[in-house]
């Protein structure tokens, strides 16, 4: 997914699309193929199997490699927004809803990116899409959600390799609900 700004004058529209963005519109949105969309993540999502497909590969999976919210260097860049959209984005592909092309689906999602990048060159907004801060601190509380009864929490620094690879030697990593 690519990260899209929309520069506008009213303010109605800004927060509309920004709504959209960040998986939070209930607002349906049609276009000439009537397919309904309640946020920007399926709508560009759908948009790229349609593309393929026209090309003559219909039966092709997507795997969303890098989708994120940055937390700084643009007024709709906050660490409020970035936690809603990594929350509701997270929710979202894990829940098995899929998007209106293709429904019932695990969607599956890489996020972008571990760590932010402060001494990366560019545009503010470039070095702000970490997961966690460069010192390895944890920017938002998140919870990703695995088996009915077990879930991987990211708010604690430093868990090692074995953590992630064996839930049994997590040393807190993993909680049972």
């Amino acid at each position: 997914m690519a990260l899209c700004y929309l520069f506008t004058k009213s303010v109605l529209v800004a927060t509309i699309f920004l709504l959209i963005g960040l998986l939070m519109c209930n607002v349906q949105m049609t276009g000439e193929n009537s397919i309904g969309y309640q946020n920007l993540f399926d709508a560009l999502l759908d948009s790229t199997y349609f593309a393929i497909e026209k090309a003559g590969g219909p039966n092709v999976e997507i795997v969303v490699s890098e989708t994120g919210w940055p937390s700084n260097g643009h007024p709709s860049a906050t660490s409020e927004n970035a936690q809603i959209y990594y929350r509701n984005l997270v929710n979202h592909v894990k829940s098995g809803v899929g998007t209106p092309k293709k429904p019932g689906r695990i969607i599956e999602t890489y996020l972008f990116a571990m760590f932010d990048e402060n001494q990366k060159q560019g545009e503010v907004t470039e070095s702000h899409f970490g997961l966690f801060y460069p010192n390895q601190t944890a920017k938002y509380d998140l919870k990703f959600m695995y088996r009915s009864n077990i879930e991987i929490i990211l708010d604690v620094p430093n868990q090692d390799l074995e953590a992630l690879t064996n839930p049994s030697n997590a040393n807190g990593w993993v909680q049972d609900k």
